[in-house]
Formats: C-alpha cells, sequence, structure tokens
C-alpha cells in the first residue's frame, strides 16, 4: 500500500487503542517503518539518534549484551525451569536404584517378584504419560484464565510436592500416584516456557495483550521507545494477517487494508467475568479443532510432530533406563564420571544452539545432530559390552554434546515458533503431549526389551538395544529431511511459512 494509507492505518490504531497517553504517535510511525523494514525508517528519518542507531545495529546482531535487563531476567527464570525439568527427570532416575527393592518388588538378589518388572515399567512411564494426557493441556486453560505466571507457580507446586511425596510411599502404587502429580508438573511447566521465550526474544514479541499495557511490557523487554513501538504495530497487524489467512482469504494490500479499517477489536472490561470465561472455553477448544481444519496448521503440527518424536528416537531416554544397569555394575569412581560427565556435556554444550541456530539454521543443526550421534551409540554399546565402562562413559559424554545443542534444544523451540500466534500455545501442549507419550512408552518398553535380551543370553545385548536407537534415530532424521519446514532463507522469519 501506499505511504500514505499505510499511515494512515498507524494513525486510526494509535487513536481507536487508547494509546495517546502512552505512546507519541511520531514514534509509532517511526516504529511501524521499522516494523516493514530498516531501509523504510532510515528513508523517513535519515538522522536517527546514535542510541537507537547503536541498539538497532546490536539487535540484527543478536549478541546477549544487546538484551534488557528485563529481558535476561526473564530469560534466567525459564532456564530455572529448564532446569527444574532436569531435576524432575534425574529424582525419577535415582530413585530406581532403590525403590524397587524398598517397595518390595524385587528379591534381595534384585530378581523382580512376579508382575515386578512391570510396575517397574508403568512407574516409570507415569510421569511421561501424566504429562502428556493432563500436563500438557492443563496449561493452556490456566494461562487463558489467570496468565502464564500462574500457570508456572501451578507446574512448580507440582514439581516441589511430587518428590517429598515420593520419599514417604510404602507401596509401588503410592508411589504411582506420586509420579502422576509429578507428571503434570513437568507437562505444565514444558507447554509454557518455550512459548515464553519465543515471545520475549527478538525481532518480534507475540502475546494476547492490550495494546496500551502491552507497550509498557515491551519497553521493560526493549532498549529503546522505537524498538517497542515496531513490537507493538507488529502484533497488531500480525494478529490480522493471520485472521485473513485463517478466513481463506488471500493477504493482499486491498484485503488487508480492508481488514485494518473494520478492526472492532473488543476490550476486556466490556464482558462480565463469566462472559470472558465462558469465551475464553470455547476458544480453548475451537483452537484444537483448528490444529486440523486449516492447511497451514496441519503442516505446522506434522512438523512440530516430527522433531519431537525425533528427540526420543535420538536414543537419549535410554540412558535413563539404562542408567540402573550401568551403576550397579560400576564402581563408585564409574558411576560418579557417567553422572557428571552426562550432566556436564548438556550444560555445557547446550548453550552453542544460540550461536549455531542461527548461523546454520534450526532444520541443518538438527538433522547434522541426529546424524552424528548415530555411530556414538553403536560405539557405546560395544564397549558396554565388553566391560570397558570408562570408554563407554566417554563415548556417553561425546553423544551427549551431540545431542545438546541440535536434538535437544531445536524440537521444543521450534514447536514453540512454528505455529501462529492464536494458535501457539495449543500448538505447543500437543507438541509436548506427543513427545511426553513417546517417552512413556520407551519407558515401559525398554526394560521389557532388555529382559528379553537378557533371557536370551546374548553376549552382545547392549549394542543390541543401542543399535535398535541407531535406527529409531536414522529413520528420525529422514522424517526431519523430509517434514520439517522452514525457510530456506536463514535471515527469514518464522512466520513468512504463512
Amino acid at each position: 500500500m501506499d505511504d500514505a494509507t499505510f499511515i494512515g492505518h498507524v494513525k486510526r490504531f494509535h487513536t481507536e487503542k487508547g494509546l495517546e497517553e502512552v505512546v507519541s504517535l511520531e514514534t509509532l510511525q517511526q516504529g511501524a517503518r521499522l516494523a516493514k523494514s530498516r531501509e523504510a525508517l532510515e528513508k523517513y528519518y535519515p538522522e536517527l539518534p546514535s542510541k537507537i542507531q547503536k541498539e538497532l545495529d546490536s539487535e540484527e546482531g543478536g549478541q546477549l549484551r544487546s538484551l534488557t535487563k528485563a529481558l535476561k531476567v526473564l530469560l534466567c527464570t525459564c532456564a530455572v525451569g529448564a532446569i527444574v525439568q532436569g531435576w524432575s527427570q534425574e529424582s525419577i532416575v535415582g530413585a530406581n536404584l532403590d525403590w524397587p527393592r524398598d517397595l518390595n518388588i524385587v528379591n534381595v538378589s534384585d530378581q523382580y517378584i512376579g508382575d515386578g518388572l512391570r510396575y517397574f515399567g508403568i512407574v516409570n512411564a507415569m510421569p511421561y504419560f501424566a504429562a502428556s494426557v493432563l500436563g500438557a493441556w492443563v496449561s493452556d486453560p490456566i494461562t487463558y484464565v489467570y496468565g502464564r505466571r500462574t500457570a508456572l507457580f501451578f507446574a512448580a507446586i507440582c514439581s516441589l510436592g511430587a518428590p517429598i511425596g515420593s520419599a514417604y510411599c510404602q507401596t509401588w502404587y503410592q508411589l504411582l500416584a506420586c509420579r502422576l502429580i509429578q507428571g503434570v508438573g513437568m507437562g505444565a511447566k514444558a507447554s509454557v516456557v518455550p512459548v515464553i521465550e519465543s515471545e520475549v526474544l527478538p525481532p518480534r514479541l507475540r502475546g494476547r495483550l492490550l495494546y496500551d499495557k502491552a507497550y509498557l511490557g515491551f519497553l521493560e523487554l526493549r532498549a529503546t521507545p522505537l524498538q517497542a513501538a515496531r513490537d507493538l504495530f507488529m502484533v497488531y497487524v500480525n494478529s490480522h494477517v493471520e485472521t485473513l489467512l485463517f478466513s481463506g482469504k488471500d493477504v493482499t494490500t486491498a484485503t488487508l487494508s480492508r481488514s485494518l479499517d473494520k478492526d472492532m477489536e473488543l476490550q476486556a472490561d466490556s464482558h462480565s467475568k463469566f462472559q470472558e470465561l465462558c469465551f475464553r472455553v470455547y476458544e480453548f477448544f475451537s483452537n484444537i479443532l483448528g490444529l486440523f481444519r486449516n492447511a497451514r496448521n496441519r503442516r505446522a503440527v506434522i512438523a512440530s510432530s516430527v522433531v519431537m518424536i525425533a528427540q526420543q528416537f535420538s536414543g537419549i531416554n535410554v540412558f535413563a533406563f539404562l542408567a540402573t544397569t550401568v551403576l550397579n555394575n560400576s564402581n563408585k569412581t564409574s558411576t560418579l564420571a557417567m553422572a557428571l560427565g552426562f550432566a556436564a556435556s548438556n550444560a555445557v554444550f547446550s548453550p552453542f544452539a544460540y550461536f549455531l541456530i542461527d548461523r546454520i539454521g534450526r532444520r541443518a543443526l538438527l538433522l547434522t545432530s541426529l546424524f552424528s550421534m548415530l555411530p556414538f551409540l553403536l560405539l557405546t554399546g560395544r564397549y558396554l559390552d565388553v566391560r570397558n565402562t570408562g570408554a563407554a562413559v566417554t563415548l556417553i559424554i561425546i553423544y551427549t554434546a551431540l545431542y545438546s545443542p541440535g536434538a535437544g534444544v531445536i524440537p521444543f523451540i521450534y514447536s514453540s515458533e512454528i505455529y501462529p500466534q492464536q494458535y501457539r500455545e495449543v500448538g505447543m501442549s500437543l507438541a509436548v503431549a506427543i513427545n511426553l507419550s513417546f517417552a512413556g512408552a520407551l519407558a515401559i518398553a525398554v526394560p521389557q526389551y532388555q529382559k528379553r535380551l537378557d533371557d536370551s543370553a546374548q553376549h552382545n545385548q547392549h549394542l543390541v538395544l543401542l543399535g535398535s536407537f541407531a535406527a529409531l534415530d536414522f529413520v528420525a532424521a529422514i522424517l526431519v529431511w523430509l517434514f520439517m519446514r522452514y525457510p530456506e532463507q536463514r535471515t527469514v522469519e518464522l512466520e513468512d511459512m504463512n
């Protein structure tokens, strides 16, 4: 559209949304031009202050020091959420060393009594199934009604209370109930944190806020009012673009202009609380169906499902299921080396994703990670079979280093970004549910498979087990290559997948 029409829409947006006391019209116009491109901004405002020029250059470079203090605090909070997820999973793995004996499902020789192995698998799988069936979905209505902070607090309470309750369990089914609560917390947190990260990181912040309050939030997250105004206008325009897309209309200059002219967005205070709650419940279920009604959303569902399944097929969780066997057959030094090496490798190499994601792209990074892990699965199985624990621990550390920046990071980031704004929360819930349901299935299947290999008295049982996951890892890489959609140009925004 021509510049006069464009600025006319900006002025109406400024007036109709009551932004006069929040942001000046000139700043909003500058932000709107910046939303189009930096060249468009500099064409009409060639003499921008040096501070703004510096902040824009820093933002384009993707440097950590360009983030504001508030944004850094928020990202650290998200990092704590990831740490809690690790603690939850480690509390499950660590307890596996002793709880079967303490709760009388194995005898003094550590042989399972009756259906003990089945109980062991069910208890270990419960957190993942609870997370996929309950936790991943309960976060969405809580977010709709009370906001993401309350959803995170709910997840934290579940993650705190369940391990404490587990310490007092006297039977396996009491432990099962605690694991269910723990799984709800894991699923709720895993659905909320990646969405927060995808919304607050430059260049766009996405969300459902009233525009005046949204701008105040943007000011806390951005270094200059100009960048905050740009993000505000981007949210406004993106909501109209997505409305046109999901109504089956082509996004053209004319249709977008008419949509902006007819914008009659309802304000939150025009409804009673009961009406607002009913609307949110209806919207939640409508969005679930909307994931499959629209071709754009179906592509996102397929892509996010593939990357989430790829993480489980990579074999990373098999080491959690094998941990009790490896630890019981090793000395204390090897035990500590494996535990510390595994955790340290994950912690050290995951941040490399920050430097690699935009440099080589999400799809390329995930494929590189999956293909490079494959030989290390086979080698680890070989050295476990010959009781060379030191070599096996070294290979596991290298394997984890290859996993962390790719298959460890990409699935959740990609799934939180790929859905349109309206469907982001429910889409992420579906992706997390798929990921954790496969984790639960593996938690049941791996011990049974391992026991069958033990009963067959094969001398290379670890190679067979990890070789099976190497095959799944290869299948996952092929699926990612076929179905993971991403713009060819690494600088293109994910919204362009529309």
